[in-house]
C-alpha cells in the first residue's frame, strides 16, 4: 500500500514537472520567419491542417492574412481588411520601399487594435483568441488586427440567485460584459482589473478586480501569487479556481465565496474584497470568504433594516435545523425519550409500529433519496423537474410510510431539513457533511454526541482563514464594528466605513 502511494506521487511529481517544462519551453520567444511561405508553413503546422483556420495570401505571396473563422467578424474583414490589402500589394509591387509591415499598420489605423508581434507563438495564441495576423514577406513583424465576434448569451436573470426586489441582472460568460457591468455600477477611478491568462492549452483569460486604497494590499497580492502559480492544462470554469486557490482544499467550508449577481460583486468589492472574473462563466469569485456572508443577500440591503432583523435569525436557525435536526430525531428516538412529552411520546411510538429499519438507517436512506429527489429535479429540464420533486416528494414519500419503510416522523424531519438546507444553498455540501456526522454521532452516544461533533466543527472553523482572515470574522475574533452587519443589519445610517474585518485589523498574509 505504501508503496503504491509512492509510485503514485513519483508519478504526480513527473508530470507535473513535465507540465512545467512544456510551460517554460512554450514561454521561449520564437522569431517570424521573414519568408512568406515559410511563414504560410509554419501556420499550418501549428494548427494541424484544421478546416476553421484560414489563410488568404494576396499579390505574389507578399502578404498574408491569418484567422480562424468562426470567431471573426468575417463581414469587417471583407469589407475593412480585404479591400485596403488589396490596393496596398499594388503600392509594394512598385515601390519595395514600401514592402514594411509598418506601411500596412497605417492603412488600419481605424481598427480598434492593431499591434505589432514578433513572437511567432504569441501570433499562434492571439490567432487563437479571435484575432486577425497580417504577415508581408521578407519582415519579422506581424500585425495583430482585433476583429473578434463570438456568439454570446444576452444579459439575464440569474436563476440561482432570485430576489424580489433589486437588479434582475446576472453576469454573463464574455469577460469583457462582466467588466462593463461592474464599472456600470462602480464609477470610480480607483476600481482596477488586472489581467491574466491561465491554463497551458485553454489560455483563459481571467482579471482580478479590487478597489485600490479600500482593498488590503497583502490580499491583493496573495491573489495575485496564487493564481500565477495555477500550473494546470485547462480552466474551463471558475471552480477550477476556486479549487486550486483554497485555503483548505479539503475542508467542508467554502473559503471562496462566489455569485453570479453583479450588485453582489459589486458590494463586496466597496467592502475591500477581490473579486476574480474568469471567461467562460457567470460565476465570478470573491475573496476573503467568511462564513456570515452566506447569511447576507443583496435584497437585505434593498428593503428595510427591520426586514433583515427578522430573515437573517431565520436563516441561521434554518441552518441549524437543516445539519441538526434528523441527528435530534435519532439521539430522542435510541436514548432520550424521557424529555418528549408524553402525548407526543405515544404519537412516536404508534408511527414507529411496523417500521423494520432503525432510527440511523432510516435517516441515512431518507437523506440520500431526497438527495436523488433533488438531483434528478435539477439535471431534467424545468417541466419535468417539478414533476419529479412532486412525484418523489409526496407520491412515493407517502407510499413508503403506507408500505411501512419508513415512518411519518422521519420523512417528516427529513423534508423541513432539506427544504431549510435551500435557503443557503451555497453550503449544500457542508450542511450534508455536517448532518451525516451529526446522526452517527447521535447514534452512538445520543445528544452528547451531538454536542461533542458540534463543539469539534465549531473549533474546527475558528481554525479556518481564508486569505488571512479568520473565517468566523468578526465574531471572533470580536470585532464590535463589524457585528452591525452578522446575524441582524443595522440602518445604513450606523454602516458608514468600510468593515475593518477585511481591510485592516486581521487582513494579513498567510506564511
Amino acid at each position: 500500500m505504501l508503496g503504491d502511494f509512492k509510485r503514485f506521487y513519483r508519478a504526480m511529481r513527473l508530470k507535473a514537472a513535465e507540465g512545467n517544462m512544456n510551460a517554460e519551453i512554450e514561454s521561449i520567444p520564437v522569431p517570424i520567419p521573414q519568408s512568406s511561405s515559410q511563414v504560410v508553413e509554419e501556420l499550418k503546422k501549428a494548427f494541424n491542417g484544421s478546416f476553421d483556420f484560414k489563410i488568404m495570401t494576396f499579390g505574389n505571396n507578399t502578404v498574408i492574412m491569418a484567422f480562424i473563422d468562426g470567431i471573426v467578424d468575417k463581414l469587417l474583414i471583407s469589407k475593412s481588411v480585404i479591400e485596403p490589402i488589396n490596393a496596398i500589394t499594388k503600392e509594394m509591387e512598385t515601390d519595395e520601399s514600401k514592402k514594411k509591415i509598418a506601411f500596412v499598420g497605417t492603412k488600419f489605423t481605424s481598427m480598434s487594435v492593431n499591434t505589432e508581434l514578433t513572437d511567432f507563438n504569441e501570433c499562434i495564441n492571439s490567432i487563437l483568441s479571435g484575432g486577425t495576423l497580417i504577415f508581408v514577406d521578407g519582415d519579422t513583424t506581424a500585425l495583430y488586427l482585433n476583429l473578434q465576434k463570438f456568439e454570446k448569451r444576452a444579459v439575464e436573470e440569474s436563476d440561482s440567485e432570485a430576489i424580489t426586489r433589486g437588479s434582475r441582472e446576472g453576469f454573463t460568460e464574455v469577460l469583457s460584459v462582466n467588466v462593463t457591468m461592474i464599472r456600470r455600477i462602480i464609477k470610480d477611478s480607483s476600481l482596477v482589473f488586472e489581467n491574466m491568462t491561465i491554463g497551458r492549452q485553454t489560455k483563459t483569460n481571467v482579471a482580478i478586480c479590487y478597489m485600490k486604497g479600500v482593498a488590503n494590499q497583502e490580499i491583493v497580492d496573495e491573489v495575485r501569487k496564487r493564481l500565477k502559480n495555477i500550473k494546470t492544462e485547462a480552466i474551463l470554469e471558475s471552480g477550477y479556481i476556486e479549487e486550486l486557490i483554497a485555503d483548505a482544499p479539503f475542508s467542508p467550508f467554502p473559503t471562496v465565496f462566489n455569485s453570479e449577481r453583479p450588485d453582489t460583486a459589486a458590494g463586496k468589492l466597496l467592502e475591500g474584497r477581490v473579486a476574480i472574473i474568469c471567461d467562460g462563466t457567470p460565476i465570478v469569485l470573491t475573496v476573503p470568504n467568511l462564513f456570515v456572508d452566506y447569511l447576507q443577500f443583496g435584497e437585505d440591503y434593498n428593503n428595510r433594516w427591520l426586514y433583515s432583523v427578522i430573515i437573517r435569525p431565520i436563516r441561521l436557525i434554518a441552518f441549524g435545523a437543516s445539519t441538526m435536526a434528523p441527528a435530534y430525531y435519532v439521539a430522542i428516538i435510541c436514548f432520550h425519550q424521557d424529555i418528549v412529552p408524553f402525548k407526543l411520546l405515544v404519537t412516536l411510538t404508534n408511527s414507529l409500529q411496523g417500521v423494520a429499519l432503525p432510527p440511523l438507517i432510516e435517516m441515512l436512506v431518507l437523506t440520500i433519496l431526497f438527495e436523488i429527489i433533488k438531483e434528478s429535479g435539477l439535471r431534467m429540464s424545468r417541466a419535468l423537474g417539478q414533476s419529479v420533486s412532486i412525484v418523489g416528494g409526496l407520491i412515493v414519500g407517502e407510499a413508503a410510510v403506507q408500505a411501512g419503510i419508513f415512518s411519518a416522523p422521519a420523512v417528516v424531519v427529513i423534508a423541513a431539513t432539506s427544504i431549510s438546507a435551500f435557503i443557503i444553498s451555497k453550503l449544500d455540501a457542508t450542511v450534508l457533511i455536517m448532518r451525516v456526522s451529526l446522526m452517527l454521532a447521535a447514534n452512538i452516544i445520543g445528544i452528547l454526541g451531538i454536542v461533542l461533533v458540534s463543539i469539534a466543527f465549531f473549533i474546527y472553523v475558528c481554525s479556518l482563514k481564508s486569505f488571512g482572515v479568520p473565517y468566523l470574522s468578526p465574531i471572533t475574533p470580536l470585532c464590535g464594528k463589524d457585528m452591525k452587519d452578522t446575524f441582524i443589519r443595522m440602518p445604513l445610517w450606523t454602516m458608514l466605513q468600510k468593515p475593518e474585518t477585511i481591510t485592516r485589523r486581521y487582513a494579513q498574509k498567510d506564511p
